[in-house]
Protein backbone atom coordinates (compact mmCIF):
# COMPACT_ATOMS: atom_id res chain seq x y z
CA UNK A 1 0.00 0.00 0.00
CA UNK A 2 1.26 3.28 -1.14
CA UNK A 3 2.62 5.70 1.76
CA UNK A 4 2.21 8.39 -0.04
CA UNK A 5 -1.22 8.23 -0.37
CA UNK A 6 -3.46 11.87 0.71
CA UNK A 7 -4.87 12.05 4.19
CA UNK A 8 -8.47 12.51 2.21
CA UNK A 9 -8.42 9.18 0.61
CA UNK A 10 -7.13 7.30 3.90
CA UNK A 11 -10.48 9.15 5.65
CA UNK A 12 -12.54 7.73 2.43
CA UNK A 13 -11.20 4.46 2.56
CA UNK A 14 -11.91 4.12 6.04
CA UNK A 15 -14.93 6.71 7.12
CA UNK A 16 -17.37 3.33 7.36
CA UNK A 17 -14.90 0.72 9.91
CA UNK A 18 -15.25 0.66 13.35
CA UNK A 19 -12.42 2.61 14.42
CA UNK A 20 -11.48 5.99 13.54
CA UNK A 21 -7.31 6.24 14.79
CA UNK A 22 -6.53 7.01 10.47
CA UNK A 23 -3.57 8.41 11.57
CA UNK A 24 -2.49 5.58 13.26
CA UNK A 25 -3.29 3.40 10.69
CA UNK A 26 -1.64 5.62 8.01
CA UNK A 27 1.64 5.60 9.81
CA UNK A 28 1.64 1.88 10.00
CA UNK A 29 0.30 0.76 7.18
CA UNK A 30 3.70 -0.94 5.98
CA UNK A 31 3.18 -3.35 8.53
CA UNK A 32 -0.16 -4.41 8.34
CA UNK A 33 -1.03 -7.79 9.50
CA UNK A 34 -2.79 -9.82 7.36
CA UNK A 35 -6.08 -10.35 9.81
CA UNK A 36 -5.93 -6.01 10.21
CA UNK A 37 -6.56 -6.18 6.40
CA UNK A 38 -8.79 -8.35 6.38
CA UNK A 39 -11.07 -6.69 9.03
CA UNK A 40 -10.21 -3.13 7.12
CA UNK A 41 -10.91 -4.04 3.36
CA UNK A 42 -13.87 -6.82 3.61
CA UNK A 43 -16.39 -4.09 2.67
CA UNK A 44 -15.50 -1.08 0.76
CA UNK A 45 -17.65 1.75 0.61
CA UNK A 46 -18.22 3.75 -2.65
CA UNK A 47 -19.90 6.99 -2.98
CA UNK A 48 -20.28 8.07 -6.45
CA UNK A 49 -21.86 11.27 -6.19
CA UNK A 50 -22.04 13.98 -3.67
CA UNK A 51 -25.53 15.10 -2.07
CA UNK A 52 -26.00 18.43 -0.29
CA UNK A 53 -26.77 17.75 3.26
CA UNK A 54 -30.48 17.05 3.17
CA UNK A 55 -31.34 19.97 5.80
CA UNK A 56 -29.43 22.34 3.59
CA UNK A 57 -30.04 21.41 0.26
CA UNK A 58 -32.69 23.08 -1.94
CA UNK A 59 -32.80 19.95 -3.59
CA UNK A 60 -32.09 16.02 -3.02
CA UNK A 61 -31.05 15.50 -6.91
CA UNK A 62 -27.75 13.72 -6.59
CA UNK A 63 -24.97 16.36 -7.78
CA UNK A 64 -21.51 15.48 -9.68
CA UNK A 65 -18.35 15.23 -7.63
CA UNK A 66 -15.93 18.39 -7.78
CA UNK A 67 -12.84 17.78 -9.93
CA UNK A 68 -10.28 17.05 -7.21
CA UNK A 69 -13.17 14.64 -5.44
CA UNK A 70 -13.51 13.25 -8.68
CA UNK A 71 -9.71 13.06 -9.20
CA UNK A 72 -9.47 11.17 -5.52
CA UNK A 73 -11.94 8.98 -6.21
CA UNK A 74 -10.50 7.58 -9.32
CA UNK A 75 -7.16 6.99 -7.37
CA UNK A 76 -8.75 4.98 -4.77
CA UNK A 77 -10.15 3.05 -7.76
CA UNK A 78 -7.09 2.27 -8.59
CA UNK A 79 -5.63 1.77 -5.02
CA UNK A 80 -8.62 -0.89 -3.70
CA UNK A 81 -7.88 -2.52 -7.50
CA UNK A 82 -4.29 -2.80 -6.27
CA UNK A 83 -2.30 -6.08 -5.90
CA UNK A 84 -2.30 -6.66 -1.89
CA UNK A 85 -5.92 -5.16 -1.59
CA UNK A 86 -8.50 -6.72 -4.41
CA UNK A 87 -8.13 -10.14 -3.34
CA UNK A 88 -9.09 -9.00 0.41
CA UNK A 89 -12.45 -7.22 -0.78
CA UNK A 90 -15.61 -9.67 0.13
CA UNK A 91 -18.81 -7.16 -0.06
CA UNK A 92 -18.58 -3.83 -2.19
CA UNK A 93 -21.27 -1.01 -1.67
CA UNK A 94 -22.12 1.70 -4.37
CA UNK A 95 -23.89 4.73 -3.00
CA UNK A 96 -25.21 8.07 -2.66
CA UNK A 97 -23.98 10.08 0.21
CA UNK A 98 -27.26 10.45 1.55
CA UNK A 99 -30.11 8.17 1.12
CA UNK A 100 -32.12 11.14 0.58
CA UNK A 101 -31.08 11.84 -2.86
CA UNK A 102 -33.32 11.01 -5.49
CA UNK A 103 -33.13 9.93 -8.92
CA UNK A 104 -35.49 9.94 -11.92
CA UNK A 105 -37.42 6.72 -11.99
CA UNK A 106 -36.85 3.87 -14.74
CA UNK A 107 -37.69 4.77 -18.57
CA UNK A 108 -37.26 8.38 -18.05
CA UNK A 109 -34.59 9.85 -19.74
CA UNK A 110 -31.59 12.02 -17.81
CA UNK A 111 -29.00 12.61 -19.64
CA UNK A 112 -28.65 16.27 -19.60
CA UNK A 113 -28.40 16.31 -16.31
CA UNK A 114 -26.80 13.12 -14.97
CA UNK A 115 -23.30 13.76 -14.41
CA UNK A 116 -20.95 11.93 -16.90
CA UNK A 117 -17.98 11.56 -14.35
CA UNK A 118 -19.42 9.20 -11.53
CA UNK A 119 -20.42 6.97 -14.90
CA UNK A 120 -16.89 6.81 -16.22
CA UNK A 121 -15.63 5.57 -12.92
CA UNK A 122 -18.27 3.39 -12.66
CA UNK A 123 -17.42 1.97 -16.35
CA UNK A 124 -13.85 1.88 -15.04
CA UNK A 125 -14.84 0.18 -11.80
CA UNK A 126 -16.81 -2.28 -14.40
CA UNK A 127 -13.96 -3.33 -16.73
CA UNK A 128 -11.92 -4.49 -13.76
CA UNK A 129 -14.25 -6.61 -11.52
CA UNK A 130 -12.52 -9.40 -12.48
CA UNK A 131 -9.51 -8.13 -10.24
CA UNK A 132 -11.96 -8.62 -7.26
CA UNK A 133 -11.96 -12.75 -6.88
CA UNK A 134 -13.37 -12.73 -3.32
CA UNK A 135 -16.05 -10.29 -3.56
CA UNK A 136 -19.76 -12.29 -2.57
CA UNK A 137 -21.91 -9.15 -2.03
CA UNK A 138 -22.34 -6.31 -4.13
CA UNK A 139 -24.97 -3.35 -3.04
CA UNK A 140 -26.34 0.10 -5.09
CA UNK A 141 -28.26 2.00 -4.01
CA UNK A 142 -29.70 5.32 -5.59
CA UNK A 143 -27.49 5.39 -8.36
CA UNK A 144 -26.93 5.24 -12.16
CA UNK A 145 -26.05 1.76 -13.58
CA UNK A 146 -23.95 0.92 -16.25
CA UNK A 147 -25.32 -2.33 -18.14
CA UNK A 148 -22.38 -2.70 -19.02
CA UNK A 149 -20.81 -3.09 -14.89
CA UNK A 150 -23.84 -5.80 -14.81
CA UNK A 151 -22.35 -7.98 -17.80
CA UNK A 152 -19.30 -7.88 -16.08
CA UNK A 153 -20.47 -9.33 -12.80
CA UNK A 154 -20.59 -12.67 -14.58
CA UNK A 155 -17.08 -12.71 -14.23
CA UNK A 156 -16.51 -13.01 -10.65
CA UNK A 157 -17.38 -16.78 -9.11
CA UNK A 158 -18.11 -16.09 -5.70
CA UNK A 159 -20.64 -13.41 -6.44
CA UNK A 160 -23.35 -14.87 -4.90
CA UNK A 161 -25.86 -11.89 -3.25
CA UNK A 162 -26.62 -8.97 -5.24
CA UNK A 163 -28.51 -5.82 -3.53
CA UNK A 164 -30.29 -3.18 -6.32
CA UNK A 165 -32.39 -0.32 -4.10
CA UNK A 166 -33.73 2.88 -5.50
CA UNK A 167 -31.20 2.65 -8.91
CA UNK A 168 -31.87 3.81 -12.64
CA UNK A 169 -30.23 1.85 -15.62
CA UNK A 170 -28.03 3.57 -18.40
CA UNK A 171 -29.64 3.89 -21.83
CA UNK A 172 -26.21 1.58 -23.10
CA UNK A 173 -27.65 -1.15 -25.54
CA UNK A 174 -28.81 -4.66 -23.29
CA UNK A 175 -26.44 -7.34 -23.14
CA UNK A 176 -27.98 -10.61 -24.23
CA UNK A 177 -26.84 -13.92 -23.25
CA UNK A 178 -26.66 -16.38 -20.44
CA UNK A 179 -22.81 -16.49 -20.33
CA UNK A 180 -23.09 -12.68 -19.99
CA UNK A 181 -24.98 -12.29 -17.07
CA UNK A 182 -24.58 -12.33 -13.37
CA UNK A 183 -26.30 -15.84 -11.90
CA UNK A 184 -26.51 -15.10 -8.33
CA UNK A 185 -28.13 -17.13 -5.17
CA UNK A 186 -29.87 -13.92 -3.52
CA UNK A 187 -31.24 -10.93 -5.20
CA UNK A 188 -32.70 -8.37 -3.91
CA UNK A 189 -34.37 -5.43 -5.69
CA UNK A 190 -36.52 -2.85 -4.09
CA UNK A 191 -38.35 0.48 -6.07
CA UNK A 192 -37.45 -1.38 -9.70
CA UNK A 193 -39.18 -2.58 -12.46
CA UNK A 194 -39.16 -6.03 -12.31
CA UNK A 195 -39.71 -6.43 -16.20
CA UNK A 196 -36.02 -4.39 -16.82
CA UNK A 197 -34.25 -5.45 -14.36
CA UNK A 198 -35.29 -9.37 -14.17
CA UNK A 199 -33.96 -10.56 -17.94
CA UNK A 200 -30.27 -8.91 -16.15
CA UNK A 201 -30.07 -11.77 -14.12
CA UNK A 202 -29.77 -15.84 -14.91
CA UNK A 203 -32.29 -16.59 -12.11
CA UNK A 204 -31.47 -20.58 -12.58
CA UNK A 205 -29.36 -20.65 -9.22
CA UNK A 206 -31.52 -18.27 -7.07
CA UNK A 207 -32.50 -20.01 -3.71
CA UNK A 208 -33.52 -16.54 -1.71
CA UNK A 209 -35.34 -13.53 -3.62
CA UNK A 210 -36.94 -9.94 -2.10
CA UNK A 211 -38.79 -7.84 -3.70
CA UNK A 212 -39.69 -4.49 -2.20
CA UNK A 213 -41.57 -1.31 -3.60
CA UNK A 214 -41.89 -3.27 -7.17
CA UNK A 215 -44.84 -3.19 -9.00
CA UNK A 216 -45.53 -6.86 -9.24
CA UNK A 217 -48.27 -6.94 -12.08
CA UNK A 218 -45.48 -5.32 -14.26
CA UNK A 219 -43.36 -8.84 -13.84
CA UNK A 220 -45.01 -10.93 -16.64
CA UNK A 221 -42.95 -13.13 -18.58
CA UNK A 222 -40.17 -11.90 -17.08
CA UNK A 223 -40.57 -13.90 -14.28
CA UNK A 224 -40.10 -17.21 -14.02
CA UNK A 225 -41.41 -20.28 -12.08
CA UNK A 226 -38.19 -20.94 -9.36
CA UNK A 227 -38.22 -24.08 -8.22
CA UNK A 228 -35.26 -23.44 -5.99
CA UNK A 229 -36.73 -20.33 -3.91
CA UNK A 230 -36.72 -21.32 -0.31
CA UNK A 231 -36.26 -18.24 1.02
CA UNK A 232 -38.96 -15.04 0.07
CA UNK A 233 -39.75 -11.31 0.62
CA UNK A 234 -42.40 -10.01 -1.26
CA UNK A 235 -43.98 -6.54 -0.94
CA UNK A 236 -47.69 -6.43 -2.14
CA UNK A 237 -49.61 -3.14 -3.00
CA UNK A 238 -53.05 -3.27 -1.55
CA UNK A 239 -54.59 -1.31 -4.63
CA UNK A 240 -53.35 -4.66 -6.72
CA UNK A 241 -53.29 -7.52 -4.41
CA UNK A 242 -56.45 -9.45 -5.65
CA UNK A 243 -53.90 -9.81 -9.03
CA UNK A 244 -50.90 -10.05 -7.95
CA UNK A 245 -51.14 -12.90 -4.64
CA UNK A 246 -51.27 -15.56 -7.42
CA UNK A 247 -47.22 -14.78 -8.54
CA UNK A 248 -46.77 -16.95 -4.79
CA UNK A 249 -47.34 -20.16 -7.68
CA UNK A 250 -43.96 -19.58 -8.87
CA UNK A 251 -42.44 -20.61 -5.51
CA UNK A 252 -43.59 -23.87 -5.40
CA UNK A 253 -40.48 -24.64 -2.82
CA UNK A 254 -40.49 -21.37 -0.63
CA UNK A 255 -40.03 -22.37 3.12
CA UNK A 256 -39.47 -18.95 4.93
CA UNK A 257 -41.99 -16.29 3.53
CA UNK A 258 -42.13 -13.07 4.44
CA UNK A 259 -45.11 -10.82 2.97
CA UNK A 260 -45.58 -7.27 3.56
CA UNK A 261 -48.07 -4.18 2.47
CA UNK A 262 -48.10 -0.94 1.27
CA UNK A 263 -50.46 1.69 0.01
CA UNK A 264 -54.15 1.99 0.53
CA UNK A 265 -57.15 0.07 -0.41
CA UNK A 266 -59.02 0.86 -3.93
CA UNK A 267 -61.82 3.26 -3.58
CA UNK A 268 -63.92 0.35 -4.91
CA UNK A 269 -67.62 -0.54 -3.27
CA UNK A 270 -68.40 -3.22 -2.80
CA UNK A 271 -64.35 -3.97 -2.75
CA UNK A 272 -63.28 -6.69 -4.81
CA UNK A 273 -63.05 -10.12 -3.12
CA UNK A 274 -59.87 -11.27 -1.29
CA UNK A 275 -58.43 -14.42 -3.30
CA UNK A 276 -56.23 -16.81 -1.18
CA UNK A 277 -52.85 -17.31 -1.82
CA UNK A 278 -52.08 -20.63 -3.80
CA UNK A 279 -50.71 -23.53 -2.09
CA UNK A 280 -47.53 -23.75 -0.32
CA UNK A 281 -47.08 -26.85 0.74
CA UNK A 282 -43.32 -26.79 1.75
CA UNK A 283 -43.64 -23.45 3.98
CA UNK A 284 -41.88 -23.87 7.16
CA UNK A 285 -42.63 -20.57 8.80
CA UNK A 286 -44.57 -17.31 8.11
CA UNK A 287 -43.48 -13.51 8.69
CA UNK A 288 -46.50 -11.42 8.22
CA UNK A 289 -45.63 -7.79 7.98
CA UNK A 290 -49.00 -7.10 6.75
CA UNK A 291 -52.34 -5.89 7.90
CA UNK A 292 -53.44 -8.34 10.49
CA UNK A 293 -56.94 -8.31 8.25
CA UNK A 294 -55.34 -10.22 5.52
CA UNK A 295 -52.66 -12.59 7.13
CA UNK A 296 -55.68 -15.47 6.58
CA UNK A 297 -54.67 -14.84 3.02
CA UNK A 298 -51.22 -16.58 3.38
CA UNK A 299 -51.83 -19.37 5.64
CA UNK A 300 -52.05 -22.19 2.97
CA UNK A 301 -54.53 -25.30 3.31
CA UNK A 302 -51.58 -27.27 5.34
CA UNK A 303 -50.60 -24.56 8.25
CA UNK A 304 -46.95 -23.71 8.34
CA UNK A 305 -45.41 -24.66 11.48
CA UNK A 306 -44.49 -21.31 12.86
CA UNK A 307 -46.05 -17.73 12.61
CA UNK A 308 -44.65 -14.49 13.32
CA UNK A 309 -46.70 -11.42 13.28
CA UNK A 310 -44.37 -8.44 13.81
CA UNK A 311 -44.90 -5.03 14.31
CA UNK A 312 -47.71 -3.55 13.21
CA UNK A 313 -50.21 -0.41 14.16
CA UNK A 314 -52.16 -2.44 15.26
CA UNK A 315 -53.21 -3.52 19.25
CA UNK A 316 -53.42 -7.04 20.85
CA UNK A 317 -57.26 -6.87 19.87
CA UNK A 318 -57.38 -5.96 16.19
CA UNK A 319 -54.68 -8.77 16.31
CA UNK A 320 -56.61 -11.33 18.04
CA UNK A 321 -59.84 -10.26 15.48
CA UNK A 322 -58.04 -11.07 12.50
CA UNK A 323 -56.39 -14.66 14.04
CA UNK A 324 -60.13 -15.47 14.82
CA UNK A 325 -60.50 -15.64 11.07
CA UNK A 326 -58.19 -18.05 10.73
CA UNK A 327 -58.45 -20.15 13.45
CA UNK A 328 -58.75 -23.65 12.00
CA UNK A 329 -55.80 -22.77 10.36
CA UNK A 330 -53.71 -22.52 13.62
CA UNK A 331 -54.18 -25.73 15.12
CA UNK A 332 -50.50 -26.91 13.33
CA UNK A 333 -48.57 -23.56 14.67
CA UNK A 334 -46.28 -24.97 17.27
CA UNK A 335 -43.94 -21.60 16.95
CA UNK A 336 -45.48 -18.08 17.59
CA UNK A 337 -43.76 -14.77 17.59
CA UNK A 338 -46.07 -11.63 17.88
CA UNK A 339 -45.18 -8.00 18.49
CA UNK A 340 -48.13 -5.48 19.63
CA UNK A 341 -48.51 -1.92 20.13
CA UNK A 342 -51.00 0.74 20.55
CA UNK A 343 -53.60 1.80 22.93
CA UNK A 344 -54.93 -1.08 25.37
CA UNK A 345 -57.63 -0.46 27.84
CA UNK A 346 -56.47 -0.28 31.72
CA UNK A 347 -58.61 -3.59 32.32
CA UNK A 348 -57.33 -5.39 29.61
CA UNK A 349 -53.79 -4.43 30.15
CA UNK A 350 -54.16 -5.53 33.59
CA UNK A 351 -56.34 -9.14 32.94
CA UNK A 352 -54.40 -9.75 29.72
CA UNK A 353 -57.97 -10.61 28.24
CA UNK A 354 -56.63 -10.24 24.33
CA UNK A 355 -53.50 -12.29 25.33
CA UNK A 356 -55.85 -15.07 26.88
CA UNK A 357 -58.37 -14.84 23.61
CA UNK A 358 -54.85 -15.04 21.21
CA UNK A 359 -53.39 -18.14 23.28
CA UNK A 360 -56.57 -20.14 22.55
CA UNK A 361 -56.10 -20.25 19.06
CA UNK A 362 -52.79 -22.57 19.23
CA UNK A 363 -53.15 -25.10 21.43
CA UNK A 364 -50.32 -27.18 20.24
CA UNK A 365 -47.58 -24.39 20.94
CA UNK A 366 -44.09 -25.20 21.53
CA UNK A 367 -42.50 -21.98 21.88
CA UNK A 368 -44.27 -18.13 22.28
CA UNK A 369 -42.16 -15.10 22.42
CA UNK A 370 -44.57 -12.02 22.82
CA UNK A 371 -43.02 -8.50 22.43
CA UNK A 372 -45.53 -5.68 23.96
CA UNK A 373 -44.63 -1.79 23.38
CA UNK A 374 -46.62 -1.75 26.33
CA UNK A 375 -49.13 1.65 26.71
CA UNK A 376 -47.92 4.16 29.44
CA UNK A 377 -50.94 6.20 31.28
CA UNK A 378 -48.62 8.55 32.89
CA UNK A 379 -49.94 11.30 35.42
CA UNK A 380 -53.64 10.10 35.28
CA UNK A 381 -52.67 7.00 37.16
CA UNK A 382 -50.68 9.01 39.76
CA UNK A 383 -53.80 10.82 40.47
CA UNK A 384 -56.49 8.39 40.22
CA UNK A 385 -57.86 5.10 42.06
CA UNK A 386 -55.47 3.37 44.27
CA UNK A 387 -55.17 0.35 41.86
CA UNK A 388 -54.25 2.61 38.67
CA UNK A 389 -51.12 3.85 40.71
CA UNK A 390 -50.06 0.44 41.67
CA UNK A 391 -50.50 -0.45 37.93
CA UNK A 392 -48.12 2.37 37.40
CA UNK A 393 -45.29 1.99 40.17
CA UNK A 394 -45.39 -1.79 39.44
CA UNK A 395 -44.99 -1.75 35.88
CA UNK A 396 -43.88 -4.72 33.89
CA UNK A 397 -43.68 -6.81 37.33
CA UNK A 398 -47.59 -6.61 37.86
CA UNK A 399 -47.78 -7.25 33.80
CA UNK A 400 -46.08 -10.61 34.66
CA UNK A 401 -48.25 -11.45 37.98
CA UNK A 402 -50.81 -11.83 35.82
CA UNK A 403 -49.14 -13.48 32.97
CA UNK A 404 -48.67 -15.81 35.08
CA UNK A 405 -52.50 -16.18 36.19
CA UNK A 406 -53.34 -16.51 32.48
CA UNK A 407 -55.22 -19.80 31.85
CA UNK A 408 -54.71 -20.50 28.36
CA UNK A 409 -51.37 -21.01 28.19
CA UNK A 410 -51.09 -24.20 26.38
CA UNK A 411 -49.94 -27.60 28.03
CA UNK A 412 -47.31 -28.20 25.31
CA UNK A 413 -45.25 -25.21 26.05
CA UNK A 414 -41.99 -25.17 26.32
CA UNK A 415 -40.18 -21.81 25.89
CA UNK A 416 -41.60 -18.89 27.02
CA UNK A 417 -40.49 -14.98 26.01
CA UNK A 418 -41.81 -12.54 26.58
CA UNK A 419 -40.87 -8.53 26.15
CA UNK A 420 -43.02 -5.75 28.21
CA UNK A 421 -41.83 -1.96 27.94
CA UNK A 422 -42.65 1.18 26.85
CA UNK A 423 -40.69 3.14 23.71
CA UNK A 424 -42.00 6.40 25.58
CA UNK A 425 -42.03 5.71 28.72
CA UNK A 426 -39.20 8.49 29.35
CA UNK A 427 -41.85 10.88 28.93
CA UNK A 428 -43.99 9.84 31.86
CA UNK A 429 -43.44 9.19 35.97
CA UNK A 430 -41.40 6.02 36.02
CA UNK A 431 -41.71 4.02 39.58
CA UNK A 432 -39.01 1.43 39.49
CA UNK A 433 -39.93 -1.88 40.56
CA UNK A 434 -39.58 -2.31 44.58
CA UNK A 435 -36.32 -4.10 44.76
CA UNK A 436 -37.95 -6.49 47.66
CA UNK A 437 -39.79 -8.01 44.82
CA UNK A 438 -38.91 -11.65 43.77
CA UNK A 439 -39.74 -13.65 40.85
CA UNK A 440 -39.94 -16.82 42.38
CA UNK A 441 -43.85 -16.92 42.92
CA UNK A 442 -44.09 -15.95 39.36
CA UNK A 443 -42.07 -18.75 38.00
CA UNK A 444 -43.47 -21.16 40.06
CA UNK A 445 -47.15 -20.41 39.32
CA UNK A 446 -45.85 -20.23 35.27
CA UNK A 447 -44.13 -24.37 35.83
CA UNK A 448 -47.40 -25.19 37.61
CA UNK A 449 -49.40 -24.35 34.54
CA UNK A 450 -46.90 -25.92 32.06
CA UNK A 451 -45.00 -28.83 33.59
CA UNK A 452 -43.23 -28.80 29.93
CA UNK A 453 -41.81 -25.15 30.63
CA UNK A 454 -38.02 -25.49 30.67
CA UNK A 455 -37.22 -21.91 29.15
CA UNK A 456 -38.75 -18.83 30.40
CA UNK A 457 -36.90 -15.37 29.48
CA UNK A 458 -38.73 -11.94 30.69
CA UNK A 459 -37.66 -8.83 29.94
CA UNK A 460 -39.38 -5.82 32.16
CA UNK A 461 -38.95 -1.86 32.71
CA UNK A 462 -35.99 -2.11 34.79
CA UNK A 463 -35.25 -5.73 35.12
CA UNK A 464 -34.55 -9.33 33.26
CA UNK A 465 -35.36 -12.76 34.12
CA UNK A 466 -34.04 -16.19 32.44
CA UNK A 467 -34.95 -19.56 33.86
CA UNK A 468 -33.95 -22.57 32.18
CA UNK A 469 -34.41 -25.98 33.17
CA UNK A 470 -32.63 -28.58 32.13
CA UNK A 471 -33.49 -31.64 28.96
CA UNK A 472 -33.10 -35.26 28.87
CA UNK A 473 -29.71 -36.48 30.96
CA UNK A 474 -29.38 -33.19 32.57
CA UNK A 475 -32.68 -32.94 33.49
CA UNK A 476 -31.70 -32.38 36.86
CA UNK A 477 -30.34 -28.93 36.29
CA UNK A 478 -31.50 -25.91 36.46
CA UNK A 479 -30.16 -22.42 35.95
CA UNK A 480 -31.80 -19.18 37.14
CA UNK A 481 -30.82 -15.83 36.28
CA UNK A 482 -32.27 -12.41 37.82
CA UNK A 483 -31.27 -8.90 37.00
CA UNK A 484 -31.65 -5.39 37.48
CA UNK A 485 -30.99 -3.61 34.33
CA UNK A 486 -31.38 0.48 35.66
CA UNK A 487 -30.73 1.90 38.77
CA UNK A 488 -33.54 3.69 40.90
CA UNK A 489 -32.06 6.93 40.14
CA UNK A 490 -31.50 6.11 36.20
CA UNK A 491 -32.78 8.57 34.02
CA UNK A 492 -31.54 6.89 30.59
CA UNK A 493 -34.12 5.17 29.03
CA UNK A 494 -32.92 1.55 27.65
CA UNK A 495 -36.04 0.36 25.66
CA UNK A 496 -33.64 -0.04 22.23
CA UNK A 497 -30.99 -1.64 24.19
CA UNK A 498 -32.77 -4.11 26.31
CA UNK A 499 -35.16 -5.04 22.72
CA UNK A 500 -31.81 -6.05 21.17
CA UNK A 501 -30.86 -8.38 23.70
CA UNK A 502 -34.71 -9.85 23.53
CA UNK A 503 -34.28 -10.14 19.89
CA UNK A 504 -30.74 -12.21 20.27
CA UNK A 505 -31.94 -14.81 22.79
CA UNK A 506 -34.69 -15.15 20.44
CA UNK A 507 -32.64 -15.81 17.70
CA UNK A 508 -29.43 -17.87 19.50
CA UNK A 509 -32.63 -20.16 21.24
CA UNK A 510 -31.85 -24.22 20.78
CA UNK A 511 -34.11 -26.26 18.59
CA UNK A 512 -36.67 -28.36 20.61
Amino acid sequence: MSESMPPELWLEAFQYLPFWDLRCVAQTSRSFLSVARILLFSKIVLRPYATPEPQKAQTTQAVPLSPDAAVAYSNKLGFLMSQPIAPLVQRIVIRTAWASAALTTEGESNENTEPSRPLALLRQLAIRMHRFPALTSLSFAQIRIPRSLLAHLATLPNLDEIDIYKSTLTKEAAVDGERTVPRPRKLSLSYARLAAWLPLFGLDRLVQLSLSGCTLSSAGDALPTLPLVSRLSIEFALATIVGDISLLAKFPSVEFLEVKTSGTWPNLKPRPRLRRAPPLPRLKRLTASAQPSIIHLFLPAAPASALVIPWCNAGPAQVVKSLAVMKAQLTGITSLSVSSRGAVPMEDAISLADLHKMLLFFPHLVEFAYTVDAPMYGDECMDCHECHEDVQSLGSFLFFDHLSRVTALPTTLSRLFVFHMSSDMEEFNFRPTPRGLTMTPLRNRLTAQCNTLSDVFLVGEDFKFRWRAGLGPSASRVEEEFAWTRADDEEEYIFDDMLETFREAWADRTPL
